[in-house]
């Protein structure tokens, strides 16, 4: 830490916390995650002073297609209806990130932050 307070995250302990999780990293000035299981998309950012922000994509429905020709054009329309949560905090090590990434996605996937403000 440089300053009083001030966290300055060991990034490439990050990115690999994130790999365990089963999340693809890329590494840069901050750690970016993406896990993708089909019907739901996370993406995690991680910066060096220690803020989180994990954004959740769910498709609630399954995709909707239709086709239509017009004036000699074939048009096609897919419809998707998504929910997307945006989750953040903040962590002061690699340890943290760890613990509370494993407590956040178990509050996403019992979903008590409905209706939440």
């Amino acid at each position: 830490m440089s300053e009083e307070g001030a966290v300055e995250l060991d990034l490439t302990a990050c990115a690999g916390v994130l790999s365990e999780a089963g999340y693809d990293v890329q590494t840069g000035g901050a750690v970016i995650g993406r896990r993708d299981r089909g019907d739901y998309v996370r993406e995690i950012v991680v910066d060096a002073g220690g803020r989180v922000r994990l954004t959740e994509t769910l498709l609630t429905m399954p995709p909707r297609g239709r086709r239509f020709q017009r004036a000699g054009f074939e048009f096609r329309f897919l419809h998707e209806e998504r929910e997307i949560t945006t989750v953040i905090w903040t962590v002061r090590s690699a340890q943290a990130l760890r613990e509370s990434l494993s407590v956040v996605e178990d509050l996403l996937a019992t979903g008590p932050a409905a209706g939440a403000g």
